[in-house]
């Protein structure tokens, strides 16, 4: 969350009389995250949250939000859009698609426990369960086909050493690997979140209150989600994977939805695409000028640490399908 698109009281106060929320007492920027402009909205009413979807159509937004929608009619722990007195779930403000959620309460963690890890591991499991509606979910946008051309930019940046070269060069080789290898994973292609980290959750305790930013979900393998998850989750600062979270984590997962073999055979290779998907994404973005103290941009160095880790101690070593028989 970030605030790209500046909006005055007065100009909010008069695109709330659209909505059943009272007078307008409060509205602060949040200045969190990196893809739309958001700010915390408290009226006479209650609190909100408002937001501007910067690079999404207004087709795509609304298609995020109806699938939020439903999500919460499922009764699943995600902030409902609230709609207009005329029905819909998502309007116009500054020139941009504009939605205003309901308020989440809770905290994130981001030195999460075994408990946090086997709440969270229910939820997203419940969460693949009820996506599979989503008839309308697009094919995740960070595929493939976009890490290609974002590793092909930054390897003619001058800036990336020999080293990092070569760790990319490795990590794209497996991932084109998995790409061939993908008709045999068909059945678990799904609609994924694709986004599930640490400051997109929040807790209450030990209880799960809210999964955040639902606006990069599309169609994937599901076990590239779960690599996400391990990557942000289930790993120190040093980059080394915590093999008892991990456990943990897979074990809650599949209480709800059964793991086959080949997935989690599988899974040291996602481990290396998810961690190079999120370090391309970082690199190229401090590649871009901008105003810190406006956007947040995040350190693509923590993934540039994992994906060493894997290429010098773990891949070799890690066997998910003999770990979760333990």
């Amino acid at each position: 969350m970030s605030v790209f698109t500046p909006v005055s009281p007065e100009v909010l106060q008069h695109w709330l009389q659209n909505y059943p929320v009272g007078e307008l007492l409060t509205l602060e920027p949040i200045l969190h995250g990196v893809q739309n402009s958001n700010y915390r909205v408290s009226t006479s009413v209650g609190v909100w949250i408002l937001t501007l979807f910067e690079d999404l159509s207004f087709n795509q937004a609304h298609n995020y939000l109806c699938l939020m929608q439903r999500l919460w009619q499922q009764q699943l722990p995600v902030a409902e859009p609230l709609p207009s007195v005329q029905g819909q779930i998502l309007g116009n403000l500054q020139g941009r698609p504009a939605a205003l959620l309901h308020f989440c309460p809770g905290q994130m963690q981001m030195h999460p426990e075994n408990a946090h890890l086997q709440a969270l591991g229910v939820v997203l499991a419940q969460l693949h369960q009820a996506m599979q509606t989503w008839d309308t979910a697009p094919e995740h946008p960070k595929n493939l086909e976009w890490r290609l051309k974002a590793a092909e930019h930054l390897l003619r940046s001058s800036v990336v050493s020999a080293e990092d070269r070569h760790l990319l060069h490795w990590a794209q080789a497996i991932d084109w690997r998995q790409h061939v290898a993908k008709r045999h994973h068909h059945s678990s292609v799904i609609a994924i979140h694709a986004d599930l980290f640490r400051d997109n959750v929040l807790w209450q305790g030990t209880a799960l209150s809210a999964v955040l930013d639902f606006y990069g979900a599309g169609r994937d393998l599901r076990v590239f989600e779960l690599a996400v998850v391990l990557n942000d989750w289930c790993r120190a600062a040093n980059g080394v994977l915590d093999v008892d979270k991990a456990r943990v984590f897979l074990q809650s997962y599949q209480r709800v939805q059964a793991l086959t073999l080949q997935e989690l055979q599988s899974l040291a290779d996602f481990l290396v695409i998810a961690a190079l998907r999120f370090f391309l994404s970082r690199s190229l973005a401090w590649q871009v000028q901008a105003d810190s103290e406006r956007v947040l941009r995040k350190d693509p160095q923590e993934y540039r640490t994992i994906l060493w880790q894997l290429f010098t101690k773990e891949y070799n070593s890690l066997h998910f399908e003999t770990l979760m028989v333990r």
